[in-house]
C-alpha cells in the first residue's frame, strides 16, 4: 500500500497537471448538471403548457402550426375520426388559422412579427385558460381581434380597447 503522503506530494509537483484534472471534472459535472436542469425545465413547460384531452394536429411533413393547413374537407374528416370526443352538438374539434403579421413599435422605426391565431367562436371552450378580461368575443366575420395583455401598448396598432390573457 502506498503512503498516502507520496500522493500529497505528487499533487504537489505536478501542480498544473492536478488543477487541469480538477478543471476538467468540474466542467463536465457542470455541463451535465446544465443538460439535465434543460431536461427538467422541457418537461415542467410541456406538463403546464399541455392538456391530456387536447390535441394539435399537423400536416405531413410540417414542423409547427405555421407550415400547416387543411382545407375544409380535411378538417371535416378529421373532425369524424374514431377517437375525436363528442359533444351533443358534434364533434369536439375545430380548425385554427395561424399567420404572422409585421407590427411597428411606438417610439422609433422598429418592427416586429407577430403571432396571429384565426379562431372560430367556439375556441374559447376549447381553450380553458383564456379568458375576456376587458371588452368582449370578436364577432365572427368583423376585423375584430383579441389581444393578450402584454401586447397591449407594446405595438402601435395594438391599443386597450380590450384585452385577454
Amino acid at each position: 500500500m502506498v503512503p498516502l503522503i507520496y500522493n500529497l506530494r505528487s499533487l504537489r509537483a505536478r501542480r498544473a497537471t492536478s488543477a487541469f484534472t480538477v478543471l476538467g471534472l468540474a466542467l463536465v459535472v457542470f455541463v451535465l448538471a446544465a443538460a439535465l436542469m434543460l431536461v427538467q425545465g422541457i418537461e415542467r413547460t410541456f406538463r403546464a403548457g399541455g392538456s391530456a384531452d387536447s390535441v394539435v394536429v399537423l400536416r405531413k411533413g410540417s414542423d409547427g402550426e405555421l407550415a400547416s393547413y387543411f382545407d375544409q374537407q380535411h378538417l371535416g374528416l378529421l373532425a369524424a375520426a374514431p377517437g375525436v370526443a363528442r359533444g351533443s352538438d358534434g364533434p369536439l374539434a375545430h380548425g385554427e388559422v395561424m399567420v404572422v403579421i409585421l407590427l411597428e413599435k411606438p417610439g422609433g422605426p422598429y418592427v416586429s412579427n407577430v403571432r396571429l391565431r384565426g379562431i372560430p367562436p367556439a375556441a374559447l371552450h376549447f381553450h380553458p385558460e383564456w379568458r375576456i378580461v376587458a371588452g368582449r368575443p370578436p364577432r365572427p366575420g368583423t376585423a375584430e381581434v383579441v389581444l393578450g395583455q402584454r401586447l397591449v401598448g407594446r405595438f402601435k396598432a395594438c391599443s386597450s380597447a380590450g384585452a385577454s390573457s
